[in-house]
């Protein structure tokens, strides 16, 4: 179809030819791929840009999707300064088309939402990921933010790890991240501190030592609750690792015996 045969059809209102004059007039590539091909004049950058809100205002999805992506930057050459982006209409169509099941604008707004990389943002970027169904890169997310996180977090890291599970089971993931191994680490690290700082806990005389064991106790008990959410983990994406899974199986054992005794010791000493 020629330029003035997709001129008449969008003016007649068809938004499938209102989108792919738009996109033609913006030198993209109308296939779904929203990357750029070219550079528009500042003219063909105009019309383009009405072609697109006129079939985005219309409720087009598709058109509304096309337009967060030319607003939010990403992907555009620029060899002139025509590419406007903008980050308030970015957001404003990501969100209409998002709210309307395109789950790439709903990916696009959890990347936009997980880069301003504050606390408020964070409940927005998780709810955008789930639309997204990007559950592996979710559950990642989740892990990250609460690794940089002040204090035990484990419900969160109980949180990354249901997103893990539903990856492997929704889309089939083979494993191969490198990624998800060394997150895996970091807990067991944390796990270790919890172990070395319930170890380190002085023991007074007289009153104080019901405390400081119920601090010991209570430091362990983090240390378990991480060490079973790697093994966990591993189940979930069938890492086999003897050393670490040796380590985590003998920690576990270990903390939870210290616990018993240490709950056997303040009841004889309150008694």
């Amino acid at each position: 179809m020629n330029r003035e045969e997709l001129q008449k059809l969008a003016e007649s209102g068809d938004t499938e030819a209102q989108i792919n004059l738009g996109l033609e007039l913006l030198k993209r590539n109308p296939s779904g791929n929203r990357n750029s091909l070219g550079t528009p004049d500042e003219n063909e950058y105009t019309q383009g840009i009405a072609w697109l809100e006129k079939a985005a205002n219309a409720g087009s999805a598709k058109a509304q999707g096309y337009l967060g992506q030319i607003y939010s930057g990403i992907s555009v050459k620029c060899k002139w300064n025509i590419w406007k982006k903008d980050e308030e209409k970015c957001i404003y169509w990501h969100t209409q088309a998002a709210q309307q099941g395109d789950k790439e604008a709903a990916y696009s707004l959890a990347w936009i939402y997980r880069e301003k990389n504050t606390d408020e943002d964070f409940n927005k970027a998780v709810y955008w990921y789930k639309q997204s169904e990007h559950y592996y890169e979710l559950g990642e997310y989740i892990n990250e933010y609460a690794c940089n996180k002040e204090g035990n977090l484990c419900c969160m890291y109980k949180e990354a790890t249901k997103y893990y599970q539903k990856a492997f089971e929704n889309e089939d993931l083979d494993f191969d991240d490198e990624e998800y191994i060394e997150n895996c680490k970091e807990l067991i690290a944390k796990a270790d501190f919890y172990y070395q700082y319930g170890n380190h806990i002085e023991h007074p005389d007289g009153g104080k030592v019901k405390i400081d064991i119920d601090r010991q106790t209570q430091n362990y008990a983090k240390a378990i609750e991480i060490y079973e959410i790697v093994q966990e983990r591993f189940r979930i994406a069938g890492i086999l690792l003897p050393g670490y899974n040796k380590h985590l199986k003998t920690q576990i054992q270990k903390l939870k015996d210290i616990i018993a005794e240490n709950k056997k010791y303040n009841s004889t000493i309150n008694n």
